[in-house]
């Protein structure tokens, strides 16, 4: 059966329902609250549809004439405005209206683009989120945010906008190859890291048993708290956002073929030697072993120029610096007298710090 997590984030007056499913019913109780609407647009990851076609199938199939289907590639991709345009326009062909809901069914990267066509396409229309990967369930779609890529540059283009519904059912992890997994495990780490050390053993507990349910329910709840404290002083932008200014660059530099999780892995244990340059805390070997220990990388061969030339197109940037979290210790985020939580941090410091780092 389903379970309610949460009824409401009353924490940021949200309407929107959180539920972990406790067995192979991927879309328990989906139709009941998609019967109000006129039309009902799935998007659907492509590998997702290849793994769990007869399920999905069924339930497509209980929409009748209501429903409309999209099946979208994996990977960066789906984010260019190009693809969001013709999405824009498949949707006026097919009849969708203002009393129409979209129902995104994938990972992190097309619940950003789902997200993003539903908070624009005619102001606005309805929005349900069937997030199938982990760091989908735990991160990128426990949000409302959701944004495209604007000349390659992550995220520049977006909205804030919330689901009436996300979906998280822990069955759909099943189908996830082992990097998958490990990519996932990048974000809860995070989590860990900078503000709820618990996750820490809860996901080492996993990764032996292979049973991520608890694990799950524990992160969401985890990154719920932290939302609430959104826009008080950066401690929750800084500690979502942890590693990921270098990470995204690295991401991008490596032409995608390291996943998001390996390339905020390596982001935060980048960051970790910042904090050893800047405030004297070395935290670098214990950031090692946490994502060793899942597989995860630690470095790379990407020269340090093009690390911080794309480090220039991060949101965070400000002239030649950039808004960086550091670390105090394991759990904890470091607080700067001026900025709270959030470190100015000059290119050139930058450079100095990572100098041994990149190649």
């Amino acid at each position: 059966m389903f379970v309610p997590l949460y009824d409401s984030l009353k924490e940021l007056k949200s309407s929107v329902k959180l539920v972990i499913g406790q067995d192979d019913q991927l879309f328990s109780g989906l139709y009941e609250k998609l019967e109000p609407f006129e039309k009902v647009v799935f998007l659907i990851d492509s590998n997702v549809y290849q793994h769990w076609k007869t399920r999905i199938d069924e339930e497509f199939c209980r929409y009748g004439e209501r429903g409309i289907r999209f099946l979208v590639g994996s990977g960066e991709a789906s984010k260019r405005f190009g693809f969001y345009r013709d999405l824009i326009e498949n949707f006026l062909r097919a009849g969708v209206t203002h009393d129409s809901a979209v129902v995104v069914v994938g990972g992190g990267t097309l619940g950003n683009v789902g997200g993003f066509v539903a908070s624009t396409f005619q102001r606005g229309i309805a929005l349900f989120q069937v997030p199938t990967t982990l760091m989908a369930q735990v991160d990128a779609m426990i949000d409302f945010k959701h944004a495209i890529n604007l000349n390659d540059a992550k995220n520049q283009v977006g909205t804030y906008f919330e689901p009436n519904l996300i979906l998280v059912n822990p069955a759909f992890l099943r189908s996830l190859p082992r990097r998958e997994m490990s990519s996932g495990a990048a974000e809860i780490l995070k989590h860990g890291m900078t503000h709820d050390l618990r996750l820490l053993d809860l996901a080492s507990d996993a990764k032996d048993s292979g049973e991520f349910e608890s694990l799950v329910a524990a992160t969401i709840k985890s990154k719920a708290d932290l939302l609430s404290r959104r826009g008080e002083d950066w401690y929750s932008e800084m500690a979502m956002q942890y590693g990921h200014a270098i990470g995204h660059a690295v991401e991008h530099e490596s032409g995608h073929s390291l996943n998001h999780g390996e390339a905020i892995s390596i982001g935060m244990v980048a960051t970790s030697h910042l904090t050893k340059h800047l405030l004297g805390h070395d935290l670098i070997k214990e950031h090692r072993g946490i994502f060793e220990d899942w597989g995860l990388p630690t470095s790379c061969l990407i020269p340090l120029h093009r690390v911080l030339c794309a480090m220039v197109h991060d949101k965070h940037s400000v002239g030649n610096s950039i808004r960086i979290g550091l670390l105090s210790r394991l759990g904890q985020l470091s607080r700067h007298e001026e900025e709270d939580y959030g470190f100015l941090v000059s290119i050139k410091d930058v450079r100095a710090s990572l100098l041994n780092f990149f190649s």
